[in-house]
């Protein structure tokens, strides 16, 4: 018997649990913005930026040097203006050079992940797993202030026939960025996802902000025996968490950006340029201040190991009737990664908790036992990070993730990949209720 069929019997015998919270009913929003926008293409959100070397590359390739004969702004650009903007109440003007409205439109992009780079010799294939992060802005220039910041995470994966080296990453961050038929791509969220969100000038409901990554001491130790910076996966973490917020509850969120004394004030600002870089968008626009943080708990993670088997596979393009001298032999391990998060969501002033919810994932998988064709355990463990906090964002408006869940949710990805996640809440209504207080708080147009 699923745990909610238990709690609804409880309930309807004798009120074990009190009356539980229903959602309010979240519809698609058609806000207008009150006058044409100027789209003034993607840009580099910091130039001087080590995390984004392959995507710098990309965006310099010119007519001349880019795989499909176009710069990235001009594919981007090409894209936007075959998308229906008017559906999303939005007056979108592409490629108005002499021309500088009120409100604009830019996308700016804060850092790559490189998840996999590695050669499959059972395939004579290289894959490739990559991320792109970023947010899709909406200003007005003056009133000098950031409407609003979509968090928007690209997502790519690939295998290229041989031993391919790393030099085809710019090419590869190209076409993350500009293929919009590759459904993970920036160009793909600009003329069909991004029209689905909500538009508008102002915004009800509250600001919403990563605030840190904290690591338990068990997770300190897990990360040492990986040779894990628990700091530098603490940012990459503060990405995946503010992405997958906005785009799971499709709500504006203010940018993350680690804070010191030295640079608090680099956090309350956005830089804004256009793609030809001498326009009066130009500049850097404040940013809102937020009222609800995001906090991510890291309670550690364990991988665990099977015997060695040696496996057989026929080379790709062979047929099955060729005889067993044509298989490739490879020493095959089975793995098992366990890891435990808490996502906390509260109050920024006086931390009053609104969300505290612990989550479990478990993924299993199939992998070849000499290190050097593994994928890198770091990105093991972002991927199962990541697949937690979708799913767990995810199932605040949808209830019927929640309850996939709160019962435990089997993913079969492929024949030898396999994930199991669970809310770890003993109690539904105090979940459900929980989901219900954020869904409250959340960002939306006043048009909605």
């Amino acid at each position: 018997m699923k745990r909610r069929t238990f709690l609804g019997l409880a309930t309807a015998a004798g009120g074990l649990y009190g009356t539980s919270h229903h959602l309010p009913f979240v519809t698609p929003a058609n806000a207008a913005i009150p006058g044409t926008v100027t789209w003034g293409g993607a840009y580099l959100l910091d130039e001087g930026s080590n995390q984004t070397p392959h995507t710098k590359a990309a965006l310099a390739m010119t007519a001349n040097t880019s795989p499909t004969g176009q710069t990235v702004n001009r594919a981007l650009l090409d894209a936007i203006r075959k998308a229906d903007w008017s559906s999303a109440g939005i007056d979108l003007r592409a490629g108005m050079d002499k021309t500088t409205t009120r409100y604009g439109m830019v996308f700016g992009l804060s850092r790559e992940t490189v998840l996999q780079s590695g050669y499959r010799p059972s395939e004579d294939a290289t894959a490739f797993n990559l991320r792109l992060t970023g947010y899709n802005i909406v200003f007005d220039i003056i009133d000098n202030r950031v409407i609003a910041t979509f968090a928007v995470r690209g997502r790519y994966f690939t295998a290229l026939d041989g031993k391919a080296t790393d030099d085809a990453l710019p090419r590869l961050f190209f076409d993350l960025l500009a293929n919009k038929n590759n459904s993970g791509s920036i160009a793909r969220f600009m003329t069909d996802i991004a029209l689905n969100y909500e538009y508008d000038v102002k915004y009800r409901g509250k600001n919403f902000q990563y605030i840190e990554t904290v690591n338990t001491e068990f997770a300190a130790i897990a990360a040492d025996l990986i040779g894990l910076d628990v700091d530098a996966y603490g940012e990459a973490m503060a990405l995946v968490v503010t992405t997958a917020f906005s785009e799971k509850l499709k709500v504006p969120v203010v940018p993350y950006k680690k804070t010191s004394a030295v640079n608090r004030r680099m956090r309350r600002e956005m830089t804004i340029a256009t793609s030809t870089g001498s326009s009066a968008l130009d500049t850097s626009l404040p940013l809102a201040d937020a009222q609800i943080g995001i906090r991510l708990v890291n309670h550690g993670w364990e991988f665990q190991e099977s015997d060695v088997e040696l496996q057989g596979r026929m080379k790709r393009d062979q047929m099955k009737s060729l005889q067993n001298e044509s298989l490739v032999e490879f020493n095959q391990v089975e793995v098992t990664l366990g890891a435990r998060i808490e996502i906390q969501i509260f109050e920024i002033d006086g931390e009053r908790p609104i969300f505290t919810q612990q989550f479990f994932g478990q993924w299993a998988f199939l992998e070849y036992a000499e290190r050097e064709f593994q994928m890198d355990r770091r990105s093991r463990i972002y991927l199962l990070h990541e697949t937690l906090v979708d799913r767990a964002f995810d199932a605040i408006l949808n209830e019927d993730m929640r309850g996939q869940l709160y019962d435990g949710l089997s993913i079969q990805q492929k024949a030898d990949e396999a994930y199991y996640l669970e809310a770890l809440s003993e109690d539904w209504d105090i979940l459900s209720g929980e989901c219900e207080d954020v869904a409250a708080l959340l960002p939306r147009a006043f048009g909605a």
